[in-house]
């Protein structure tokens, strides 16, 4: 079977991540690690497609067994949360309304490891649809609208000198935050759709989510590298520099 074209978007998705990772990440160290979004956005970005290897596989016609993927799922879909957690964290350390403590933070990503390692581990809670319908209202849905909302007092941040390239860059993070949000409400419809223990079959059958998946990823890219050197400068006015 040849690679679909959503395959090649996909690709370029994983390829710009690891690159956007690679370079925040560079620049962090550049910077005498001084600057905390640059790291946590950098981990945020590495973090968000790992849970896709699987997707990109099937539409290569690699044939695997899903519960074989059991304990692959579990730590990756934690992990794709604990990323977009990074990314908000990120935004607040960037325009400098992060708290000196992130016990919730920590707490909300705890119990989401916790709900994936029964899941993925206890066969019979796949036949319920009640931790799709979790996953989608008590985590993404709402760190997505929290993002949304972080991003909206940047925007509005008067304190702050902005450029052109960086309201750019803040509108192509809130639309990586849309296209998550819609992304997370066609998925959760997909699966309702079907058994709860083909839960997989929307991500690897639905070109939306699939596409979806990617532009996400590529927005989210986009919008880091046309923020964050502005936000050096405004870290430097409110420091005194």
């Amino acid at each position: 079977m040849d690679p679909s074209p959503e395959f090649y978007l996909s690709l370029l998705a994983l390829v710009l991540g690891a690159a956007g990772s690679l370079y925040l990440f560079i620049e962090w160290l550049v910077h005498k690690r001084k600057h905390q979004f640059l790291l946590l956005w950098s981990i945020g970005l590495l973090l968000q497609y790992l849970f896709q290897i699987p997707v990109i596989l099937f539409n290569l016609g690699k044939g695997f067994i899903l519960t074989d993927f059991n304990a692959f799922f579990s730590l990756t879909l934690s992990l794709s949360f604990l990323g977009l957690l990074l990314v908000y964290l990120g935004i607040l350390y960037a325009i400098g309304r992060a708290r000196k403590t992130h016990i919730h933070l920590v707490v909300w990503f705890a119990l989401i490891a916790i709900l994936y390692s029964f899941v993925f581990y206890d066969y019979r809670i796949f036949t319920s649809d009640t931790p799709m319908l979790i996953t989608a209202f008590l985590f993404y849905i709402p760190l997505y609208v929290l993002i949304l909302y972080a991003l909206w007092k940047w925007y509005r941040k008067d304190d702050w000198i902005k450029t052109r390239i960086t309201t750019v860059g803040i509108i192509m993070l809130a639309i990586a935050t849309v296209i998550g949000i819609v992304k997370s409400f066609v998925f959760l419809w997909g699966g309702l759709v079907y058994p709860p223990s083909f839960w997989f079959v929307p991500s690897s059958s639905s070109c939306f989510v699939f596409v979806s998946q990617s532009l996400e990823v590529i927005s989210f890219v986009l919008g880091f590298l046309f923020v964050h050197k502005n936000c050096f400068k405004n870290s430097k006015l409110e420091a005194g520099e």
